[in-house]
């Protein structure tokens, strides 16, 4: 498990450079990765569902987004997209292709249906965790603003 989150980390880190992150970004785009990749196996081992360990490993990559956005004051996308470059279902896709030109259309279908799934489950994952920011923000805001209206009444 050690060692494919370290190829997670390289992955996401090459892709981070190809993105053009910001230098002083790009080890915690790696870390974001990393441990998104590590959830999404180690759910892999509980769960009989590639679909939900993908939910589940791009769900870690974007609280971790969430959180270094706020911790380095830079936009979460700067440590999402990277991040879920080692979730992207690429074999799924590239296998339904093959089977397609094999004539294999029913292995075409099956691999192809759980590789859009799998896409789903990464996009509804990150679009949670950015909510759930955007929740978080708005709920503190309108808290600190109580809070310093009351102390001027």
């Amino acid at each position: 498990m050690l060692l494919t989150g370290l190829y997670a980390f390289l992955c996401t880190i090459g892709f981070a450079v190809l993105f053009n992150i910001p230098k002083k970004n790009i080890i915690h785009s790696g870390v974001g990765g990393a441990l998104g990749w590590v959830a999404y196996v180690y759910s892999q081992n509980f769960l009989d569902s590639v679909v939900f360990s993908a939910f589940v490993g791009a769900f870690v990559v974007g609280l971790i987004g969430e959180v270094f956005a706020r911790i380095f004051k830079e936009p979460g996308t700067i440590f999402v997209v990277p991040g879920i470059i080692p979730l992207v279902p690429g074999y799924g896709l590239y296998y339904a292709m093959l089977k397609s030109v094999e004539n294999d259309h029913q292995a075409a279908l099956q691999s192809g249906l759980e590789t859009f799934l799998v896409a789903i489950a990464i996009a509804s994952a990150i679009i949670s965790t950015t909510s759930i920011g955007r929740i978080i923000k708005t709920w503190l805001s309108k808290r600190q603003a109580l809070r310093k209206h009351k102390s001027q009444v």
